[in-house]
């Protein structure tokens, strides 16, 4: 897979052209001019520009930096490309070689190689916002998303809308250094999101704090660590964890996400991390919980966001090769991305 040293590389605006399944940024140029500017053009909304990120220094466990080739393996492109999505797939950008390390008088984990794969994405999704592409972001662990959705507000600010971003997870990701048990930032990535962490990333992009908590929905969460629960509250974020998802039933649960992001956004950014299902059903994550989402109640969620929502942009994280034996759950992802994107 090529890597990209500078945001997409050039993507001249020039006469339509059938998009290939690996676009090497090195070789021939994707041809782009045909395609929609705008994201509300329903050109735009069938073209799909795939942004590798493969990076791993924001978890604890090694491993999630081999996802994006191994999803790409999987057949994450045939069915999209089958069912006539336009796809561009941009290959995976190429982080510095970072040691792991803590910040001298910090409780945070490898903030410099964090900042600068997140500038990265940052940078990679503007420009396929530009040229009319939804980016999808592979990870990597969950703290590249930082860029992606400040790419998806910023670009959603541009045309004077605003964000909504539904984030499925098994776990908060609200930590601050104050709470946080371990400094990694794949648990902190929505806290910097909406304006708390350390500055490098509640400034990825031009505006600050980059979403409003007001809206963003979190969704399947059953592993909270101590504080996190008060941080949630402070940044007004909607909780839609697995106690009270169970308690009102997964289809009124699903309905009140919907509703309440519909009332405060006009696009959306899911952001899905591959541990909010059962391990029963995706083992192959560093951090699991038990408890979690089916593959029915998944799909029925991102038919629900689907149907609903103008999808501006998508990241999918947290699938861990070394510990996925056979495969099952990167297929599943597979799957899972195929439903949100082929409608």
């Amino acid at each position: 897979m090529s890597m990209i040293s500078h945001g997409l590389g050039s993507l001249p605006s020039a006469a339509p052209a059938a998009v290939p399944d690996h676009w090497n940024p090195g070789g021939p140029s994707l041809r782009v001019g045909g395609l929609p500017r705008h994201g509300k053009d329903q050109g735009a909304h069938r073209s799909i520009c795939v942004i590798g990120a493969p990076f791993g220094h924001g978890a604890g466990v090694a491993g999630t930096e081999l996802a994006p080739e191994v999803l790409r393996r999987a057949g994450l492109h045939g069915p999209l490309r089958r069912n006539g999505v336009r796809l561009a797939d941009a290959g995976d950008i190429s982080p510095r070689q970072f040691r792991d390390s803590m910040v001298q008088g910090r409780k945070i984990r490898n903030l410099a190689a964090v900042t600068h794969v997140n500038r990265r994405v940052y940078a990679a999704s503007m420009e396929a916002h530009a040229r009319g592409f939804r980016p999808l972001v592979l990870g990597g662990d969950h703290s590249v998303v930082v860029g992606s959705i400040a790419a998806a507000a910023d670009h959603a600010r541009l045309h004077g809308e605003s964000l909504g971003v539904l984030w499925i997870d098994a776990h908060g990701d609200m930590n601050s250094e104050e709470t946080t048990p371990t400094g990694n930032l794949h648990g902190m990535g929505l806290s910097c999101l909406t304006g708390r962490g350390p500055e490098e990333l509640t400034r990825i992009g031009k505006f600050h704090p980059a979403i409003a908590g007001g809206q963003t929905v979190l969704f399947g969460v059953r592993d909270l660590d101590r504080g996190e629960d008060a941080n949630i509250e402070a940044a007004g974020v909607e909780l839609l964890d697995m106690p009270r998802i169970l308690r009102v039933g997964m289809a009124n649960a699903i309905a009140h996400a919907m509703d309440y992001l519909a009332a405060r956004c006009d696009r959306l950014h899911v952001s899905l991390d591959i541990d909010a299902l059962d391990p029963s059903v995706a083992p192959g994550v560093g951090t699991p919980a038990s408890g979690g989402l089916r593959m029915d109640e998944a799909a029925r969620l991102l038919a629900a966001a689907r149907s609903r929502f103008e999808i501006s942009s998508l990241d999918l994280v947290e699938v861990n090769p070394a510990l996925d034996a056979g495969g099952v759950t990167a297929r599943a992802a597979c799957n899972l991305l195929h439903l949100l994107l082929d409608g």
